[in-house]
């Protein structure tokens, strides 16, 4: 189902689609990409403050490209 498309409405008292466990790189991404596209997304993460540097060493190449096509 695309975010065009029309869902139901959530159970009472429930606020969130989907969670996703871990603020890395993959969860912080797919959080930000389907929050995007209109769902409610949840991301836990064991760290209650994101650290001052996110650093991510494996970042290269097509996969920038990637990134950047997202925005």
């Amino acid at each position: 189902m695309t975010a065009d498309q029309s869902r139901p409405p959530l159970p009472a008292g429930i606020d969130t689609e989907i969670v996703i466990v871990g603020g890395g790189l993959s969860g912080t991404l797919a959080a930000n990409v389907l929050g995007r596209a209109g769902y409610q997304v949840t991301l836990i993460d064991r760290y209650a403050v994101f650290p001052r540097e996110f650093r991510v060493e494996k970042i290269a190449g097509d996969q920038i490209e990637k990134l950047r096509r997202i925005g």
